[in-house]
């Protein structure tokens, strides 16, 4: 899957999923199976993308997850965030940290005066 190849994974996890049905790690293999070709459509071509020179790691999100995120939702922290809660403030922060506020609030203020007319 690394090389972009997802239907030859694909055969290649079938055959082993045969040889697997028997054992302990047959669902294990036929979840993997069914989750590859189900969302092959979405799966990257990491070799093509390191090799154009294009991010294929995910460890700037895992990052950025980490800093906005995770940090809030911990449990030891007093103050919690509810997921009907979180999405607005995930908004400010992401705006913040990828240093679009301004842009980002002069199309609050737009849609905010539209409104208001």
């Amino acid at each position: 899957m690394w090389h972009g190849k997802t239907d030859e994974a694909i055969t290649r996890l079938s055959e082993l999923y045969g040889f697997l049905v028997t054992t302990e790690f047959a669902d294990k293999a036929h979840d993997l199976l069914k989750y590859i070709a189900n969302n092959k459509a979405y799966l990257v071509d990491y070799e093509s993308r390191r090799t154009l020179g294009k991010v294929y790691t995910s460890s700037a999100i895992e990052s950025g997850v980490e800093s906005v995120i995770n940090t809030r939702f911990k449990k030891k922290h007093k103050a919690q965030w509810n997921r009907e809660s979180a999405h607005r403030v995930l908004q400010l922060r992401t705006s913040l940290a990828s240093n679009q506020w301004a842009q980002d609030w002069q199309l609050v203020r737009q849609h905010i005066y539209k409104n208001a007319a």
